[in-house]
């Protein structure tokens, strides 16, 4: 049965206000009030860290995602202006995280503080500390830190006295903002971790200079990219990624038996999870009289423990393996006339593998495996006529696998194409 309207009048008319505009509407600001807009609020806050990088002011961005759904963003940036604005006649604080379209990238093209911004300028600080269940705001600034404390969208305390200022010691400046996105706002706030991992990459990628990482499981993931000019036609790239993770969590395991008595009752701490990677990459580019070339080396070394299923309460495991990448591969191309040009591609690859398991009550595995590999392929293209060409082209490709296995059969491979 349809609704009654017969009392639709004047009086029927409501303005949402403050944090009611995007805890009552999300999908209006952030696209949806799914796990999707729930993402877009912490890119938002995420950007803000990325436009200070980008702008010179800090190299360091750190992301942590809290298994209670929490998140927290820390840079080492200006920091945050927070204190009392004269033009504006306002705390500026109240300008960033209590009022929509107000900030400080308005003025970009006109000679502003920011060059480029990424985000939803004057909403993203705003807009998801109303999303939130709670924020916390620490900003690192003119010799003070500035505290501040919000809950779902208002501000602890009284306004005139909500923001806490005291001298710092720490020769530090910057911005951290914690928070919990509300679950009255969204309908889910389980941001994957390949969303982070994602996001996180592609910064890194296009921010040279920029680092980022991450704090579960005590993992530490530094990055760097450098982009280079030697000259008018030669350019450079070198990458390097070092990831390390203890991989230590804390667990319980329990079995009873079929009386109702326990058999064990275990409490403690995984071990042999951990982890060290290193990825160093370089590239050489140039471009040549109706040509080009590429030059590229790849490297990676990774060690790991392997901690193994937890099987009649023994979970102490002590098996490794280590792993070993290198590859060198280059191309040229050309085309030397109008009825000739030439493409040659090489690689050459190396990889390692060892397994250790040097439990010798089952038995002392200790194997090591090495696998070349060359490739090479030329293509030739000839211009019979204007409307026909022919193409000739070979490939080789060489394998070999080695290890320490007893009668071990060394396969190797040929392959002309």
């Amino acid at each position: 049965m349809a609704k009654n309207t017969a009392n639709y009048g004047n009086d029927s008319i409501r303005q949402l206000k403050d944090e009611e505009r995007v805890r009552l509407r999300p999908a209006v600001i952030f696209g949806s009030d799914g796990l999707d807009g729930c993402a877009h609020a912490a890119f938002e806050i995420l950007s803000n860290a990325v436009d200070e990088a980008r702008q010179g002011y800090g190299k360091l961005i750190t992301l942590t995602a809290f298994r209670d759904g929490s998140i927290q963003v820390e840079d080492n940036g200006r920091g945050c202006p927070l204190d009392w604005n004269p033009s504006e006649k306002r705390f500026n604080w109240e300008l960033v995280f209590c009022e929509l379209y107000a900030g400080g990238k308005y003025n970009n093209n006109q000679g502003g503080d920011y060059d480029f911004s990424l985000g939803t300028n004057g909403l993203g600080s705003c807009a998801t500390q109303y999303a939130s269940e709670y924020m916390d705001v620490t900003v690192w600034r003119d010799g003070n830190k500035y505290s501040l404390h919000f809950k779902k969208g208002k501000v602890v305390g009284a306004k005139k006295k909500a923001l806490e200022v005291e001298p710092s010691s720490e020769k530090r400046t910057g911005t951290t903002i914690k928070w919990r996105p509300d679950l009255e706002v969204f309908t889910s706030i389980d941001i994957p971790v390949e969303w982070y991992r994602e996001t996180m990459r592609r910064q890194a990628v296009v921010n040279a200079n920029v680092t980022f990482r991450t704090g579960s499981f005590g993992l530490v993931n530094p990055s760097a990219r450098f982009d280079y000019k030697l000259s008018e036609s030669v350019s450079g790239t070198v990458s390097a990624e070092y990831t390390y993770a203890t991989g230590k969590y804390k667990f319980r395991y329990r079995k009873l038996l079929r009386s109702g008595a326990v058999a064990w009752d275990t409490t403690a701490t995984r071990q042999n999870g951990d982890l060290h990677a290193l990825r160093v990459e370089a590239g050489l580019y140039g471009n040549i009289r109706r040509g080009y070339w590429q030059a590229k080396l790849y490297f990676y070394d990774s060690e790991r423990g392997i901690p193994g299923a937890i099987v009649n309460n023994v979970w102490k495991n002590s098996q490794r393996q280590w792993d070993r990448n290198f590859f060198a591969q280059g191309r040229f191309q050309k085309s030397f006339s109008r009825l000739y040009s030439l493409q040659v591609n090489a690689k050459y690859a190396r990889d390692y593998m060892r397994y250790l398991n040097p439990d010798t009550t089952l038995m002392l595995i200790n194997n090591r495996f090495w696998q070349d590999e060359l490739y090479v392929s030329a293509a030739n293209r000839f211009r019979i006529f204007p409307w026909l060409d022919l193409n000739a082209s070979a490939d080789y490709q060489w394998n070999y696998l080695n290890s320490t296995l007893m009668n071990f059969a060394y396969p190797t491979r040929h392959t002309l194409l």
